[in-house]
C-alpha cells in the first residue's frame, strides 16, 4: 500500500503557463515529488529552458510545447502531444492567464476578449482536452487558477474584466466536477491573493496598499501555494472535488 500519497512518481502533470511565476513553481513542486512534467506556454524559447531547468534539477522527464490556451486546435494537439510522449495526463493545471489594468469605461471591446479569452476560455479549453483523456482513463485530476478577485472588486487599481473571469472560473469549476465526478476525474480551484510574482511589478507602486489590505500585512510568496496544490492533486483529497481553496493571507476576512 502506498503510504505517502504526495509521491508523484510515474505521474504525468501538464501546467500551462509555467514558464515563469505560479506556473514554474507549481511544475517544479510537481517535479520535486517526483511527477513528469509538460510545460504548456505560448513561447517555446522559455518553456524549453523551464522544462531543461526543472529536468536537471529534479531528474524528472519533462517536455515543453508551444499553445495558447485560448486557440482550441493548439490546446488539444497539446493534449495529443503529452499523450504520445508520456502515455496519459494525470494532473492538470489550468495556470496561464493575463491581466489588465484598464477601467470599466475605458476597457476596448478587443482587450475585453483578449482577458475573457485566456483567462476564462483558456481554462475552459485546457479543461475540455485534458479532461477528454482523463474520462478515457477514468481518473485524473484538474486544478485551475481562480483568484481573490473571483469575489471582490479590484481595488486598489481598477479592472472589471478580470475579476469577471476569475469568478466565471469558479463556476466552471463547480460545474466540471458535478459533471466529470463518475468517471473519477476530479476539478478543483486554487485561489491565491496577492503573491510575489513578475505581474506584481504592474502594481508596484500600490504595494503597500496591497500588503495592508491583507491580514497577515504581507504579499504572499509562490511557494506558499504549493501545499495546497500538491493536496489537491494528491490523494489526500480523493473526496474532494468542486471546491475551492483560498491561500490570500487573510485578505477575504475583511
Amino acid at each position: 500500500m502506498k503510504t505517502n500519497k504526495f509521491d508523484f512518481t510515474g505521474k504525468v502533470a501538464v501546467v500551462t503557463g509555467a514558464s515563469r511565476g505560479l506556473g514554474k513553481s507549481f511544475a517544479m513542486a510537481l517535479a520535486e515529488a517526483g511527477a513528469n512534467i509538460c510545460i504548456v506556454n505560448t513561447r517555446i524559447e522559455t518553456g524549453t529552458a523551464a522544462a531543461e531547468e526543472i529536468a536537471a534539477k529534479y531528474g524528472v522527464k519533462t517536455m515543453a510545447v508551444q499553445a495558447d490556451a485560448s486557440n482550441y486546435e493548439q490546446i488539444n494537439a497539446m493534449a495529443k502531444q503529452v499523450v504520445e510522449k508520456f502515455g496519459r495526463i494525470d494532473i492538470c493545471v489550468a495556470n496561464a492567464g493575463i491581466a489588465t489594468r484598464a477601467a470599466g469605461k475605458d476597457i476596448d471591446p478587443d482587450e475585453w476578449r483578449r482577458i475573457i479569452d485566456v483567462n476564462l476560455t483558456g481554462v475552459f479549453f485546457t479543461n475540455q482536452a485534458v479532461g477528454r483523456i482523463m474520462i478515457e482513463q477514468n481518473a485524473g485530476t484538474i486544478i485551475n487558477l481562480g483568484s481573490i478577485r473571483a469575489h471582490t472588486a479590484s481595488h486598489p487599481h481598477t479592472g472589471c474584466v478580470y475579476p469577471a473571469a476569475k469568478a466565471g472560473v469558479i463556476m466552471l469549476t463547480k460545474s466540471l466536477a458535478k459533471e466529470w465526478a463518475p468517471y473519477n476525474v476530479r476539478v478543483n480551484a486554487i485561489s491565491p491573493g496577492y503573491m510575489k510574482t513578475e505581474i506584481i511589478q504592474d502594481v508596484a507602486d500600490k504595494a503597500d496598499e496591497l500588503s495592508a489590505g491583507t491580514a497577515m500585512g504581507r504579499i504572499g510568496e509562490p511557494e506558499e501555494l504549493q501545499t495546497a496544490l500538491l493536496y489537491l492533486a494528491s490523494d489526500y483529497s480523493s473526496f474532494t472535488t468542486g471546491t475551492e481553496v483560498l491561500v490570500d493571507g487573510g485578505f477575504m476576512t475583511f
